[in-house]
């Protein structure tokens, strides 16, 4: 009996160390996972805030490269005459010279600029917006319906006097993109003061035309007049007008056109 007892109590005691060991077994697989667990997520928190700080950075220096862009461009438009600052808008009122009930706003905004370049965008009626970088020399796009846009800061590039010419220039724009006949040229008359819906301007008027091939009968020449103001760093008025034989419908509808500004937003006031 006391051999039976002693064998006994020698398998509890067994057992009870297998118990342990497998326990601290375990215990041990679960603090190195968890270790193993903790040592990773600091890791990847560690990675992580280097992530955050890096875009934080990169924001930041985005930022002032943007703040230094934008002094720099309202610097040289402070110290340049002609040049607007960039968020500078325009209004004007479009209409037809016969039927001035058929009228829509035309829009131009600046949205970049740089000491040889001038970048805005032009939302003329429903028409999708137009991007145009303006830089020196002669510049005539249109918008695909009724406004050309001649070198709309024309003063912020070049100086003017009465009789300054701008050459003939083969015109690459609308129906004229197809035909190496299709040109225009412009010329400084003087100034002349005028008042528009915004005010009364003292400006350097321009003229020019488009010469294009007939086309049966529905092409000929259009005049452009432009009104160009040191005080709103833009033009305030432009004139399209048919003359010769053509009807014009060689660029679509293309009626007799008066656009005259409405308002002059500065960025800086808005």
């Amino acid at each position: 009996d006391a051999d039976k007892k002693s064998a006994s109590e020698r398998a509890v005691a067994e057992k009870s160390l297998a118990d342990k060991v497998a326990a601290d077994r375990v215990a041990m697989e679960r603090a190195t996972a968890e270790k193993v667990a903790a040592e990773r997520a600091a890791i990847e928190k560690s990675a992580a805030d280097k992530a955050s700080a890096e875009k934080v950075a990169i924001e930041k220096a985005a930022a002032e490269k943007a703040a230094i862009e934008k002094a720099a461009a309202e610097k040289l438009a402070a110290a340049k005459s002609g040049w607007p600052t960039v968020g500078d808008r325009w209004t004007y009122d479009v209409r037809e010279a016969n039927n001035p009930e058929k009228r829509f706003n035309a829009v131009v905004e600046v949205k970049a600029m740089s000491s040889t370049s001038i970048t805005d965008v032009l939302r003329s009626g429903n028409l999708p917006a137009i991007e145009r970088s303006h830089k020196s020399g002669a510049d005539l796009y249109w918008d695909g319906r009724s406004v050309f846009v001649f070198s709309p800061y024309l003063l912020a590039f070049e100086k003017l006097q009465a009789g300054k010419e701008f050459p003939s220039t083969n015109l690459g724009i609308g129906p004229c993109a197809f035909e190496p006949t299709c040109f225009f040229g412009m010329r400084v008359i003087g100034k002349e003061t005028i008042t528009v819906k915004a005010g009364t301007f003292d400006s350097w008027k321009i003229t020019g035309n488009i010469r294009g091939p007939a086309k049966g009968g529905v092409g000929g020449d259009q005049e452009l007049v432009y009104w160009y103001s040191e005080r709103a760093n833009h033009y305030v008025k432009f004139q399209l007008r048919r003359i010769g034989s053509g009807d014009g419908r060689y660029w679509g509808y293309n009626p007799e056109i008066d656009m005259e500004l409405v308002s002059y937003e500065r960025a800086a006031t808005r």
